[in-house]
């Protein structure tokens, strides 16, 4: 019994192992192919100027001589 639980122990460490040298590997070629990149392959963020986002709900900006706000209807 003893024998059966080391087993599975060590097999699931062989197991996480593998997992993280693979994501490593992961990382060394995607950092190949764009060398001025210094992100991690996790890191999905944009900076802010990159990520479309709509306006506020709720509110518009007028073209810059009204200056006024005006409700969106939805």
């Amino acid at each position: 019994m003893a024998e059966t639980a080391r087993l599975e122990e060590e097999k699931k460490a062989n197991h996480a192992l593998r997992l993280k040298e693979q994501a490593l590997e992961r990382e060394k070629r995607a950092g190949s192919r764009d060398p001025g990149a210094n992100t991690s392959s996790t890191d999905l963020t944009l900076p802010r100027q990159e990520t479309n986002q709509p306006p506020i709900i709720g509110t518009e900006i007028d073209p810059p001589e009204t200056n006024n706000l005006k409700l969106i209807r939805s």
